[in-house]
């Protein structure tokens, strides 16, 4: 560092730095936003065959398809960033979102942390409402015990699934007007957990919509983050013993996850 003050008053020095600047952040240099991509890319290739083996150990085997790179990073949501009014008629598994624009999560604009920045409006006059929607896929919805949402939040948020509100934020009435700002509450990120019943979700495809309120016309920034998490109890399918005569099964028992040793112990089969 000291020595590039000490040339910086030598023009040819400054020149030559010059030169070097031009040729390796601009028109496809070692430096420029494309060779970083495809450096940075390159290097993910590799790294996925080891986030699935990790996967793997860490229990996502127990997922139908291994996990990959593209799992980790948040879920892609469709939006509506450009101010206009959406009614009520967003919400609803139904409504045609095909026009809308879709981006990974976090979404947002102006802490610089989102990985995909919407629109909001010109600096002053920011749009009220950034409308968020999702389709994921429930299976066995009945036997879904209980149910949490996480969501990360900027300035206000409401969250509907399948139609029907299930979640709010202080400072928003129920059915909020597109052009409604939540004035009074924090402009700074926020994160909370709500309990959803588990009557909200069906077996198959389940929309989740979230719409974000600013607090003000001058707020700076949005973000918007969101995960789901349920329990669920499953029953086994019986077991049949077939054949006639005693049969010999060797058994565990298990009591909070500590299991016996095994023992033998004779079944008859059924007569049906």
């Amino acid at each position: 560092m000291f020595l590039d003050q000490d040339l910086r008053p030598n023009t040819e020095y400054r020149m030559r730095w010059a030169d070097r600047v031009q040729k390796h952040l601009f028109n496809g240099g070692q430096l420029s936003a494309a060779k970083w991509t495809a450096r940075f890319n390159s290097l993910a290739s590799i790294v996925d065959s080891a986030i699935v083996a990790e996967s793997a150990r860490w229990g996502d085997a127990k997922t139908a398809v291994p996990l990959n790179r593209v799992n980790w990073l948040g879920a892609t949501w469709k939006y509506k960033d450009d101010g206009s009014n959406q009614g009520t008629a967003w919400r609803a598994p139904a409504f045609n979102d095909t026009a809308w624009a879709s981006g990974t999560a976090e979404l947002g604009y102006g802490d610089g942390d989102e990985t995909t920045v919407v629109g909001g409006g010109p600096v002053g006059a920011r749009y009220a409402t950034t409308y968020f929607r999702k389709t994921i896929t429930v299976a066995n919805a009945n036997q879904i015990t209980a149910a949490t949402l996480h969501l990360r939040y900027d300035d206000t948020a409401v969250v509907y699934v399948n139609g029907t509100e299930v979640a709010r934020t202080a400072g928003l009435p129920a059915d909020p007007a597109f052009d409604f700002y939540a004035s009074g509450v924090s402009n700074e990120n926020a994160e909370a957990d709500f309990a959803v019943q588990p009557s909200a979700l069906v077996s198959g495809a389940n929309t989740i919509a979230v719409e974000i309120h600013q607090r003000d016309p001058t707020s700076s920034d949005v973000s918007f983050d969101f995960s789901l998490n349920a329990s669920r109890t499953s029953i086994p399918a019986p077991y049949f013993i077939a054949g006639s005569g005693v049969k010999n099964l060797r058994v565990r028992a298990c009591d909070s996850g500590t299991e016996s040793s095994s023992t033998t112990a004779p079944a008859r089969p059924s007569a049906t």
